[in-house]
């Protein structure tokens, strides 16, 4: 019972939420407004629970991340200490101590990164970043025996150990509650919500139009739900890594709708009055009720045709950071004082060559993403 009572509140919550960015459409009329609140009341179930079951699920993920924690400084601690003297020892107390503060401080520079969709960009990378810099630091400490490799190898114990922890602990409990047919994400849901949020955002900022601040935040949000919308209608996860045939062709449909998207930075560019930034709201709600409606078609009309440019950028954009990862990991081991040890040369090499498969795989996996969702969750706001 009270399991159910948190899920109403939760989805409550998110209806009460979504509402109010509705309200905030000052460019609608009642009958609007009201046939808009009704269409996103619907939306909202699944964004409800999944946020409900992600703070049900965040303490299983951070006790193991804890107990994984303890077992692996235990663990370090024995090799460190096998390798040299106490003062590793001094520098994997001094690095867990920065590592268990390193959530807290993570979620405090978020908030000075302008753009929502930016910081959850950001921050996915920021989890992944931990596993790689432990492995690699405690290689570099097994050569060097440097005092900074050990704080570098404490530091990373908890942050590594919350991943792996989500990695263990999500899985089997998404699987379990899809099992029971609980929708926790809709494509097209989700992607309504998202354009609902920045047309609410241009509604608000309709008033200082003339500003250059507003007008370049607001570019930057339109940009960022340009690309959340694109990765959604791409409908990777429904479709999953093995047929790129049909992910191709949903992928330039998607990637249409994002330029319909884009080019409404134009309008707040050149916006001469408020109506400009009006119109722009007016745009995006259209979309919103599209979405919500799930009309493909509708949403394709009028829709420019990926070039050539345009697919070629989608796919440097979904490869450069592999190809940096492979480059380094040939690189890397070239470099004199590496190369002349065969262990950390090795090391650093088939690190960087998993992290580039990672890279590869993750941006195609739902629970990929659905992992790192939670994770990130975990840190508090």
């Amino acid at each position: 019972m009270a399991v159910n009572q948190e899920a109403w509140k939760a989805y409550r919550k998110t209806v009460d939420d979504v509402r109010a960015e509705v309200a905030e459409l000052t460019n609608l009329d009642y009958a609007q407004h009201k046939s808009l609140r009704a269409a996103v009341t619907h939306s909202c179930r699944p964004r409800a629970m999944s946020q409900f079951y992600f703070r049900l699920w965040a303490p299983w993920v951070a006790l193991g991340g804890i107990f994984l924690t303890a077992i692996t400084y235990l663990a370090t601690c024995l090799l460190v200490s096998h390798w040299s003297n106490k003062t590793g020892l001094w520098g994997l107390a001094v690095g867990l101590i920065l590592g268990l503060l390193f959530p807290h401080l993570t979620s405090q520079a978020m908030k000075k990164i302008n753009g929502k969709y930016r910081r959850q960009r950001i921050s996915r990378y920021i989890i992944l970043l931990p596993i790689p810099i432990y492995v690699v630091s405690l290689i570099s400490f097994k050569v060097w025996h440097e005092f900074w490799t050990t704080i570098a190898v404490g530091w990373s114990i908890f942050p590594a150990c919350l991943t792996i922890s989500s990695l263990i602990v999500i899985p089997p409990l998404y699987t379990k509650v899809k099992a029971r047919g609980i929708l926790l994400h809709d494509p097209y849901a989700t992607a309504a919500l998202a354009t609902l949020e920045v047309a609410a955002l241009v509604s608000r900022n309709r008033k200082d139009w003339h500003s250059s601040r507003v007008s370049r935040l607001t570019i930057r949000e339109i940009e960022g739900l340009a690309r959340r919308v694109q990765s959604e209608l791409s409908l990777s996860s429904r479709i999953g890594p093995w047929h790129p045939d049909v992910f191709s062709h949903t992928a330039r449909e998607a990637a249409a709708v994002a330029q319909i998207i884009r080019q409404q930075k134009k309008s707040i560019a050149r916006a001469v009055s408020d109506s400009d930034f009006g119109e722009v709201t007016i745009s995006l709600t259209n979309g919103v009720r599209l979405m919500m409606a799930k009309d493909r078609d509708r949403l394709l009309e009028g829709a420019p045709e990926a070039h050539l440019k345009q697919r070629v950028k989608m796919l440097l954009r979904h490869l450069y950071r592999v190809a940096l990862l492979v480059a380094a990991a040939f690189l890397i081991p070239l470099v004199p004082t590496i190369s002349e040890q065969d262990a950390l040369a090795n090391g650093i090499r088939i690190t960087l060559l998993v992290a580039a498969v990672l890279a590869l795989i993750a941006p195609r996996s739902e629970s990929s993403s659905r992992i790192l969702d939670v994770v990130g969750k975990i840190i508090p706001e």
